[in-house]
């Protein structure tokens, strides 16, 4: 791939262009090896610009969807790298591994732990798939089934002991006397109100344990968090200043009575959009803040406080 343009792209994003080429079969013989995530992003840029496929590129190899057997779910699961595992492929393999991972597990819905049950949901093809988003786990490389429920089993419960059901009730009184005017807008009107209100409950959870205002944004489902002219991406910070350290352990304190609330320091990158151009904008620090709720859905939310 072209030095330059390998160099503006983060390597998981480039691993994931690696792996769609290969899909589609872009790479091997036809293509040469190696060759998939240019021609990848040469027919990319064609279908942006509005032209026909270019003819001296193969054609996808379109195939059906995989399926699941009955019963089968697919689980995405974000975890971190320790850095001893990290600097071992870098010296016996040179290999250079980012800080976060991505790992695709298969397991059956029917018998997962509750934490891994109440992330799945129907994708557009009708199969079971969820996320799982735990930067505060590191590990020796990608891992298996067997060391996730593990890990979530030593973690604990990590929500309300609340019902599905009792959850919504108190949410729904709660939003009539705390939320804002859209929340109480949509639920008195009948439309989707849980996700806004979840999201509002633990904000002003948290509002009221530290005893001052702060504010937050949400955290999109897929890791990175993105707005109408930014995005930016968020990274396990590893090596933070005793200052965010005592930060973090007197959040920590504060906020012991909220049920299941995890809480990470961050590092952030942001680039904002502007007539299709990019800037960088100056790395930042922050505090992750998330939570499982009874009906299944991850809260999180990021607040800029640092020291």
């Amino acid at each position: 791939m072209n030095p330059e343009i390998r160099f503006r792209v983060q390597p998981e994003i480039y691993q994931m262009a690696d792996r769609r080429a290969q899909d589609l079969g872009l790479s091997g013989a036809e293509a040469g090896k190696s060759a998939g995530v240019p021609l990848l992003a040469r027919a990319a840029l064609y279908q942006w610009l509005g032209l026909a496929w270019p003819e001296d590129l193969p054609r996808p190899k379109e195939g059906p969807p995989r399926v699941l057997p009955q019963g089968q779910a697919c689980v995405t699961v974000h975890h971190s790298l320790s850095e001893n595992y990290r600097r071992l492929c870098l010296e016996v393999q040179g290999q250079a591994l980012p800080a976060a991972c991505v790992t695709m597990l298969e397991l059956d819905a029917r018998s997962a732990p509750a934490d891994i049950r109440r992330c799945l949901r129907l994708d557009e093809e009708g199969r079971l798939s969820g996320t799982l988003h735990l930067l505060e786990w590191e590990t020796e490389g990608p891992v298996d089934l067997q060391q996730l429920n593990r890990f979530l089993a030593e973690r604990g419960a990590n929500c309300s002991p609340l019902e599905a059901g009792e959850w919504q009730q108190m949410l729904a009184s709660w939003s009539q006397e705390h939320g804002s005017e859209l929340l109480r807008a949509r639920l008195e009107e009948g439309f989707s109100w849980l996700a806004l209100a979840e999201q509002e409950w633990l904000d002003w959870r948290i509002q009221q344990a530290l005893g001052e205002r702060l504010s937050f944004e949400e955290l999109r489902a897929e890791q990175s968090l993105a707005g109408p002219d930014w995005v930016h991406s968020l990274y396990p910070d590893r090596e933070p200043s005793l200052e965010r350290i005592q930060l973090l352990r007197g959040i920590r304190l504060k906020c012991q009575e909220i049920p299941g609330l995890r809480l990470a320091l961050v590092k952030g990158s942001r680039e904002r959009i502007e007539s299709r151009r990019r800037t960088s904008e100056p790395p930042f620090t922050a505090v992750l803040w998330q939570l499982h709720s009874p009906t299944g859905r991850q809260i999180g939310l990021l607040s800029h406080i640092s020291k």
